[in-house]
């Protein structure tokens, strides 16, 4: 069975790490949203400035996590023997 190439390998658990940022950050803001519309008696929570600044800085993480993994990886695993 063919091994995939390194580069690609570090793409694909870049992306996985990329989504699971991406999702557990968004559940964590969401909930906090929604905790404080509750206390305010609101049916519907909206995140605040510094949460919507949150998440922009955790999508471009995100976007920049995939190339730089892929690279390390290309780099690091063929000197391991891997």
């Amino acid at each position: 069975m063919p091994s995939l190439h390194p580069a690609l390998l570090g793409a694909l658990i870049g992306l996985a790490l990329a989504a699971f940022f991406i999702f557990s950050e968004y559940a964590l803001l969401s909930k906090a949203a929604g905790e404080r519309a509750k206390r305010q008696g609101r049916k519907q929570g909206e995140f605040t400035a510094i949460e919507r600044e949150r998440m922009k800085s955790i999508v471009w993480f995100a976007i920049c996590l995939p190339p730089a993994i892929s690279l390390g990886c290309w780099i690091v695993l063929p000197r391991l023997g891997l």
